[in-house]
């Protein structure tokens, strides 16, 4: 099914917020030792990655208007062929420091 670039900004969108929603207020600490949260979270940068994997190569304009959008897709990569080199650490501090950026870009989109 062909997708309109409305629906790709509103599947990103839904995306951060789940994100967002899934860790609320833990801390790094309590995000490690929680496994649910940490899948939960992990599969939406892997939807949040595919989504700018399709919106590159149907919408290279719209992809064009979003940063460290390669980078958002190579980290999908590697949750989902490098789960053995993803930190928790590492994730925790994309969503603390680079999400918020990648969601009100979505937003503005």
């Amino acid at each position: 099914m062909k997708r309109d670039k409305e629906t790709w900004l509103i599947d990103l969108r839904e995306a951060c917020e789940h994100i967002q929603q899934f860790i609320g207020d833990l801390s790094a600490t309590e995000y490690a030792s929680n496994l649910i949260v940490k899948r939960a979270v992990e599969r939406e940068f892997e939807i949040i990655g595919e989504i700018l994997r399709r919106i590159r190569d149907e919408m290279p304009d719209l992809f064009e208007q979003i940063p460290s959008a390669k980078d958002i897709i190579g980290f999908r990569n590697v949750l989902s062929h490098g789960y053995d080199v993803v930190s928790d650490e590492m994730v925790y501090s994309i969503v603390e420091y680079d999400l918020p950026l990648f969601y009100d870009t979505i937003k503005r989109l």
